[in-house]
């Protein structure tokens, strides 16, 4: 069966060359596994480490570019080897998770309002 993938097709969002995508928050949290380890963070007053994220919450490399990018936007602290949400991430999980209860299909509410 021959291939379908055409070498001269066009990617979907290449990332300009020279300038990355400037991180936020609404295109960091929507993401898979991002609200995921906010949750575990907010359960967690201990705080985790970047191996139990990695292990138990996202299982896969992933965990550190997620971890880098909430440190950036301000959604997660390092601190005594831990990682422990802020405030403005505990702010983000809220919004993400009124957004997502906005269009569940077990709540019949679809766009809400």
């Amino acid at each position: 069966m021959p291939s379908t993938l055409s070498p001269r097709a066009a990617a979907i969002d290449l990332m300009p060359h020279g300038s990355p995508i400037p991180l936020s928050v609404d295109r960091v949290i929507v993401r898979k596994h991002r609200a995921d380890v906010l949750r575990a963070l907010s359960k967690s007053a201990s705080g985790l480490t970047h191996h139990q994220i990695q292990y138990d919450i996202v299982r896969g490399s992933v965990a550190s570019t997620i971890v880098q990018e909430f440190s950036q936007l301000g959604l997660v602290e390092w601190r005594d080897d831990l990682y422990f949400i802020t405030a403005k991430g505990k702010e983000a999980l809220s919004f993400y998770e009124r957004l997502r209860g906005l269009g569940s299909p077990l709540t019949g509410d679809i766009g809400g309002g």
